[in-house]
């Protein structure tokens, strides 16, 4: 904690010397996306069974609250304030749905994704998938451990993972030791929000992974429809990665490395996030974004830009240093 204050602080110091323009387009769009949200249902998971012991496994009942209330037109569900929620199977999040898990935690038991807005059967193309979804607060733990010590989740896994959407906003969440995949996948997403999360502990597989992916709709994706449809206006704001006590740091904090016949990702607004990992942002056929006001203290590149155009980088720091630099 006291290094991260000394971060924060010594990174305002720095910025107070660089320029304070930004440009009209990142506040507009910061101000743009405010989820669609039905709140007139709401239900705790405790009411339809989950005890939150961190032993039993509360699947069942979990998903019996989220079922009720996507039946119900929308709203909210809640998850009780120091419990843990062990969890076998993901959940399935549809429309017009809340969770509020503020001081909860749900646990993966086995190598599990722990939240999924795709069902069984279901093949949605475009942005017509389950949308207008809200998930706020929760230490979500997908259980990974070293390959040393053999426990917990061994294989590959992505903690949230949404496709075919939009109107998504993912706010005050920790997400804790992921295994060979991401964080946070966002696939063939529009209109999407992260904000002020933790991505913490990473067990590494074959490749630098992103705690944040934002990926194409295509074959070897995770997506069942392969129509090529790729995320668009999607913000990512005030974030921390870093290492778990027992993980490594995400070796990569946000970015993409496949696309569909050249298409580009565009409007990705990256903004005052504090990112330990050995690369900031990795921008493949990216247009049109802005990342400004970060704090990248990896060894790496803070941003890696491959066939990408018109990207405003602005007001950052990089190991103590303005970048980039005036």
């Amino acid at each position: 904690m006291k290094k991260l204050l000394l971060l924060i602080v010594s990174a305002a110091i720095l910025l107070s010397g660089c320029s304070a323009e930004k440009s009209d387009k990142s506040a507009s769009s910061l101000s743009e996306f405010k989820p669609e949200s039905k709140i007139n249902n709401h239900v705790s998971v405790d009411d339809f069974g989950a005890v939150g012991d961190g032993t039993t496994d509360d699947y069942e009942a979990i998903q019996e609250a989220l079922d009720y209330i996507y039946s119900n037109g929308g709203g909210t569900v809640y998850f009780t304030s120091g419990k843990t929620y062990l969890i076998s199977k993901s959940l399935f999040i549809r429309d017009y749905t809340n969770i509020y898990a503020y001081g909860a935690t749900i646990k993966a038991k086995g190598s599990i994704g722990l939240l999924v807005n795709q069902g069984d059967g279901e093949e949605p193309t475009g942005y017509s998938g389950h949308s207008h979804i809200m998930v706020e607060g929760g230490i979500w733990d997908c259980d990974a451990h070293s390959f040393e010590d053999g426990l917990g989740t061994n294989y590959g896994q992505n903690g949230i993972s949404f496709t075919h959407c939009q109107d998504i906003t993912i706010r005050d969440v920790t997400i804790l030791n992921t295994a060979v995949y991401h964080a946070i996948e966002l696939n063939a997403c529009q209109n999407a929000r992260i904000q002020d999360c933790n991505f913490l502990g990473f067990k590494l597989g074959t490749g630098n992974k992103e705690a944040i992916q934002l990926d194409v709709a295509q074959k070897n994706s995770g997506n069942k429809a392969w129509d090529g449809t790729l995320c668009n206006n999607v913000v990512i704001t005030g974030c921390f990665t870093g290492p778990s006590e027992r993980l490594p740091a995400h070796p990569v904090f946000v970015g993409s490395h496949a696309t569909y016949e050249k298409n580009c990702y565009s409007n990705i607004i990256i903004t005052n996030n504090i990112v330990n990992s050995d690369c900031g942002v990795y921008a493949y056929y990216w247009k049109d974004c802005i990342i400004t006001g970060n704090i990248f203290n990896g060894v790496g590149d803070p941003v890696h830009q491959e066939k990408s155009s018109n990207l405003v980088i602005s007001n950052n720091i990089h190991n103590n240093t303005v970048y980039p630099q005036q």
